[in-house]
């Protein structure tokens, strides 16, 4: 079944919800239709060292931060960090870096983490990245949570 959209629902209450559009239908065979869980999310900048170790997925507040982030902290699948306007760079190690677009129109928020949380969902959907065309999120709502202390946050990716 060809899948041309994706929508992820993440936080609790229901903080985020952004969708991904395909251009061109890509068939995922014997694939999920959806996938749940947590993820555990920390930012590099106030998250001590503790909770970088059991993140999932760490947001840095800038893309020289993410030097070595996936080295050190082995329990990280994707790390994230604002590039240039609406861009956001992930790093995963599954994949070389993937330039995210994340479009806020007037729901802004914290878009490294949406797109962390997202990139790390579609992986645990079994999706390889390279069908990630284009890597355009766009917020449906706002991301209302912060990131202090981590804690995990869960999440629902449906087609």
């Amino acid at each position: 079944m060809p899948v041309t959209d994706a929508y992820l629902v993440a936080g609790e209450p229901v903080c985020s919800v952004v969708r991904w559009r395909s251009s061109a239908a890509a068939s995922r065979p014997g694939r999920a239709a959806a996938v749940s869980g947590d993820v555990v999310a920390a930012d590099a900048t106030t998250g001590g060292p503790a909770s970088l170790k059991v993140a999932d997925v760490i947001c840095c507040d800038s893309v020289g931060a993410l030097t070595g982030i996936l080295e050190r902290y082995p329990g990280c699948a994707v790390a994230t960090a604002p590039a240039t306007d609406g861009e956001i760079l992930a790093v995963t190690r599954a994949w070389c870096p993937l330039s995210v677009s994340y479009r806020a129109r007037d729901a802004p928020g914290s878009g490294a983490l949406v797109c962390a949380i997202f990139v790390h969902a579609w992986l645990a959907a079994g999706w390889p990245l390279s069908a990630l065309r284009p890597a355009r999120l766009t917020a449906v709502t706002r991301w209302a949570a912060t990131l202090t202390p981590p804690a995990p946050v869960p999440f629902l990716l449906y087609c």
